[in-house]
């Protein structure tokens, strides 16, 4: 049997979710302490964050059809939301796959202190639908989000590997 993580420095991990959370808001070279229980005993390590093998590689561009060549959504930066603390990048091929959608914006970062994190926004959601319209990129949300009136609430339709959730966010009054 391999080995259960329990804890990323000082935070209890209870799914593989929110360990992938945890991590996505650290970057390659971070040191984190895991406490780990191994063949029946609890032990800690401490281990430097380093990228997967298949991170580094090239690989082809595909476009919204899953062709290759051209551009698509998967050369767009990642979208910042500094004043609801968080922040979308484009969704992988894998993450379609695993969280059976077509398109939307993964949530790569999320500032635990923010109000994304207070309303249970959490790294590694997809945003599928922000209001009644249907999020396919970081950009569309960018969109969305840049036509709300401040201190309106948005109702975000959100896709884990788990199901679906609804998350509601307010836009500050002074803006995105």
């Amino acid at each position: 049997m391999g080995d259960v993580i329990l804890d990323l420095d000082g935070h209890e991990v209870s799914t593989s979710n929110e360990l992938q959370g945890y991590i996505a808001l650290r970057k390659v070279g971070d040191n984190v302490k895991l406490k780990i229980w191994r063949d029946g005993k609890f032990i800690e390590k401490n281990v430097r964050l380093e990228a997967r093998a298949t991170d580094t590689k090239t690989t082809a561009s595909l476009d919204r059809k899953g062709r290759k060549g051209g551009s698509d959504e998967t050369d767009q930066a990642p979208v910042n939301f500094e004043k609801l603390g968080f922040s979308v990048g484009t969704i992988t091929e894998n993450i379609r796959r695993d969280y059976n959608v077509s398109g939307g914006a993964l949530v790569t970062k999320r500032d635990p202190y923010g109000e994304a994190a207070k309303r249970g926004l959490a790294p590694m959601d997809v945003i599928i639908k922000a209001g009644d319209r249907d999020i396919n990129s970081p950009e569309d949300l960018k969109s969305y989000l840049a036509n709300v009136s401040p201190g309106d609430a948005v109702l975000l339709q959100v896709r884990t590997k788990d199901g679906r959730r609804l998350v509601s966010v307010q836009v500050p009054k002074g803006g995105l």
